[in-house]
């Protein structure tokens, strides 16, 4: 009986962590406590984001969107589900000065004689899911549960930027860069939900990072065609 209980409790406290304690397991990595170069009209590289993408400071990163509770006398179950959002205005401007420094190592600026590279962000990946779901269910000897715990994508979020070239302030070439979302499921029921995002949120870091990269080889290769 005293398992059949522990149980009961187990289970309820798999579900009963706050948003506002989910919120602080992303809080905490900001601020940056970095300095961003800003954008000057005479740089031979400006990258900036979209002006209609940049959010207003936030405050909050987690939000639920699915609480199932079913509390049954043999059987409970539950399915819960967050979404997740990294500090979208931060995140621009750390992206936005490693790709300008990016461009200058690479010497993209000298492409061309007199020419000058203008970048726009248009998205970036900075949200993802958290999902809480299982159930347990109490027989007469003893009883049977079953859970996982998955941080996932909630939408494929690509990397998209819009680049410019020009030449004696003649536009020469322009277009689009795509960097797909490849970020993955991960799960780990052995984890609480705030290390659990915790995890993910380097993770979409991470991918960032290497989706810079990705982004500094295409414009290599687009602006040199």
């Amino acid at each position: 009986m005293k398992t059949i209980i522990y149980t009961v409790i187990g289970a309820l406290f798999l579900i009963s962590c706050s948003t506002k304690k989910l919120n602080q397991s992303i809080a905490k990595y900001y601020p940056y406590y970095e300095e961003y170069a800003t954008a000057d009209s005479n740089d031979l590289v400006v990258v900036k984001p979209n002006e209609k993408n940049i959010p207003t400071q936030q405050s909050s990163y987690v939000r639920q969107v699915k609480n199932v509770f079913i509390p049954a006398i043999i059987f409970w179950k539950w399915n819960r589900l967050y979404k997740c959002e990294l500090d979208k205005k931060q995140e621009l401007q750390k992206l936005c000065s490693d790709i300008k420094a990016d461009c200058y190592k690479y010497k993209l600026n000298s492409v061309l004689p007199d020419q000058k590279l203008e970048l726009t962000i248009e998205e970036i990946p900075t949200s993802f899911a958290y999902q809480d779901k299982g159930f347990t269910f109490i027989y007469l000897y003893g009883y049977f549960y079953k859970y996982a715990k998955i941080t996932f994508p909630m939408l494929k979020e690509n990397l998209v930027v819009i680049y410019k070239l020009y030449s004696k302030n003649n536009l020469v070439k322009e277009g689009t860069i795509v960097v797909d979302d490849k970020r993955i499921a991960m799960g780990d029921e052995n984890t609480s939900a705030a290390n659990a995002i915790g995890k993910y949120v380097v993770v979409s870091r991470d991918y960032i990072y290497q989706a810079k990269k990705e982004l500094i080889t295409q414009l290599q290769e687009a602006i040199r065609q």
